[in-house]
């Protein structure tokens, strides 16, 4: 999800960690995913869902 100069990993809407690229963000969210079990959605700069899936 973006915000501010970079992009969050979240949980449920609570902040996980923060990413200066979103290419970073979605390799962290991808592993944090598969370990937990839980859906990925990935978010377009503007904050719109553009993906999502494990």
């Amino acid at each position: 999800m973006p915000r501010g100069n970079g992009w969050d990993v979240t949980r449920e809407g609570t902040p996980r960690s923060h990413y200066g690229t979103q290419k970073e963000a979605i390799a962290a969210g991808l592993r944090f995913a598969i370990q937990n079990g839980v859906e990925l959605y990935i978010h377009s700069p503007d904050g719109r869902i553009r993906r999502h899936g494990t």
